[in-house]
């Protein structure tokens, strides 16, 4: 009776185990070639005007950030012993720039949203979209590395 059921049992199948066909992936040719790229087409012109929204943004906050750096060198080559009266002067210079920086920072936060958010929603983007994402993100990125360079120079001039 133990043989009957043992064979029994592997005959049952059940929902969970896979298929031993197959899969769609080991039906594709492997002689064939591979496309290069999918085709681009346009870039979604909703996508395009917020990029490009975001890259004034991120422009704006340059123009904010670079009118600072003249007056924050000033202040850290004036700067005397830590927590002197022209040092904490100098501190609040680097303080403010910190803060002028924030809306470009924010523009390339909201570029990188961009992509995850339609990612995430299942959307996805066109090779023409993540080009523009990408160069919109690379260029506002180039900014914020200026900026983050001016202020860590700042800061080790004051020992912060």
């Amino acid at each position: 009776m133990i043989p009957l059921l043992t064979l029994a049992a592997c005959a049952a199948t059940t929902a969970s185990e896979p298929s031993l066909g197959r899969r769609p992936a080991e039906l594709i040719d492997p002689r064939l070639p591979v496309p290069a790229a999918s085709a681009s087409g346009p870039v979604n012109p909703a996508l395009a005007s917020k990029l490009g929204q975001l890259i004034a943004d991120g422009a704006d906050g340059a123009r904010a950030f670079d009118a600072l750096v003249a007056e924050a060198e000033t202040h850290a080559n004036a700067a005397g012993p830590a927590h002197s009266e022209n040092w904490i002067v100098a501190q609040q210079s680097l303080s403010a720039l910190e803060g002028a920086r924030a809306k470009t920072t924010t523009a390339l936060a909201e570029v990188d949203a961009i992509a995850s958010a339609r990612i995430a929603s299942g959307a996805g983007l066109t090779p023409s979209d993540l080009a523009a994402v990408e160069a919109a993100s690379n260029a506002i990125r180039a900014t914020t590395d200026r900026q983050d360079e001016i202020i860590s120079r700042l800061a080790a001039r004051l020992g912060s």
